[in-house]
């Protein structure tokens, strides 16, 4: 799968998911409004008849609303179970507004219309359209509210023109489609934040959860305040890449270098860590930055193990296809890191800077001359008691000017 629509697909789910959370919401606010309707309804046909409609057809009106309770806790442990599909945020908001209008115009079909007025069951109708609106800005759809708006709009006329004149409806007709205007307002408002948040929960994908979150709550200071934290830096180069690029078209090249960043990344995330960036053919990862890990040397030496493991399962596919196979050169040294973002307001960078970086970089490279696939240092294997290594010595890296002692992680 490829970095577009992975993301792509994240964010499809996740934004599916806070639309089905709000339809949980929604339906538990109208289970509990259900739930006073239907206690009403039958107190009143059960212990105050003189209240309640008479004739062959005077429990309809309870039954209707029992009979909809039900639909709606059976519908609300469907969402909580996991379904939804975005046709609910149509069939839904329909399904209310011919709830509350099926049970109004019973009513008056029980009791008849002048009744209907006297007792202001066309107050109750409009509250009910009124709630049933500001419900449907949370279902995050522009259309879906003003379908609940005309709905509304009409049914609302239809039962207000027979118990009032025209004119006093108007009045109220005209509130009702205020907070329809006001609801299709919030709809937007509502969107956006959600959007937002997708956009937060889809970066928690690919980022460190200290710097998503750190980026919400105060973006000026992790753009200004860089730390220092010690960590274990990991870096990675595919062997004689500039070979392989003459040979493959650049399509083909491309897509076996996102096949093969992918895996590596998703070794390093295993192990609990970041990123930091692709650099071509190369990648710079650190466990420990810029979120804490007390185990980061051990955590950097597992990833490795992990990317040797996912090399050779590539390496596997392309040898059963007759292509040649490839060779990764790694690097882990541990030490202090600063930890911060580079650039100008303009165009920022989050990333890590300091000789810990440099080194693990030198140990790449070295790897070609001493015939190893997997170079650390000192500093990373005394944090990882026994490891099997095979010393090198103390050995001179270019623009150092202390010479570092050398390990070579052996193959399984």
């Amino acid at each position: 799968m490829s970095v577009r629509s992975d993301l792509a697909s994240a964010v499809s789910a996740t934004m599916q998911g806070e639309a089905r959370a709000n339809e949980i919401r929604i339906g538990r606010a109208r289970v509990v409004a259900l739930v006073l309707i239907v206690a009403g309804d039958w107190a009143r046909f059960l212990f105050f008849p003189e209240l309640a409609p008479a004739g062959p057809y005077a429990m309809s009106q309870p039954l209707l609303s029992t009979g909809w309770l039900a639909l709606s806790l059976l519908f609300l442990l469907l969402l909580r179970r996991g379904f939804y599909r975005r046709w609910l945020r149509f069939a839904v908001p329909v399904g209310d507004a011919a709830f509350v209008q099926a049970a109004h115009l019973l009513f008056a079909a029980l009791v008849g219309w002048p009744r209907f007025g006297e007792v202001g069951s066309h107050v109750s109708l409009g509250l009910g359209f009124v709630v049933t609106i500001g419900a449907s800005a949370l279902r995050y759809d522009r259309l879906s509210t003003l379908l609940t708006m005309v709905l509304a709009a009409v049914g609302f006329t239809f039962c207000a023109a027979e118990v009032e004149p025209l004119a006093s409806a108007v009045y109220q007709l005209a509130f009702l489609l205020a907070a329809g205007v006001v609801a299709l307002w919030t709809t937007g408002v509502v969107a956006r934040a959600a959007k937002s948040e997708v956009a937060r929960l889809t970066l928690l994908r690919f980022l460190p959860a200290r710097v998503v979150d750190g980026a919400h709550r105060d973006p000026v200071a992790l753009l200004t305040a860089p730390r220092q934290v010690e960590a274990t830096v990991l870096v990675s180069d595919l062997r004689d890449f500039t070979a392989l690029s003459e040979a493959l078209p650049p399509a083909e090249l491309f897509a076996l270098l996102s096949a093969l960043q992918g895996q590596l990344a998703a070794a390093v995330r295993r192990h609990g860590g970041t990123v930091d960036k692709f650099m071509g053919d190369g990648m710079l990862a650190v466990f420990g930055a810029p979120e804490p890990l007390s185990s980061h040397a051990a955590c950097a030496v597992d990833a490795a193990r992990d990317m040797r493991r996912a090399l050779a399962e590539l390496n596997a596919e392309r040898t059963s296809t007759g292509r040649s196979t490839l060779r990764l050169g790694i690097g882990i040294h541990t030490g202090p890191v600063l930890v911060g973002c580079v650039g100008t307001a303009a165009d920022l960078e989050f990333t890590v800077i300091g000789d810990t970086v440099n080194t693990a970089a030198r140990l790449e490279s070295m790897t070609k001359e001493h015939g190893v696939d997997v170079l650390l240092s000192d500093e990373t294997a005394a944090r990882v008691p026994g490891l099997a290594l095979c010393a090198l010595g103390e050995l001179g890296i270019r623009g150092k000017r202390d010479r570092v002692r050398v390990h070579a992680l052996a193959q399984p």
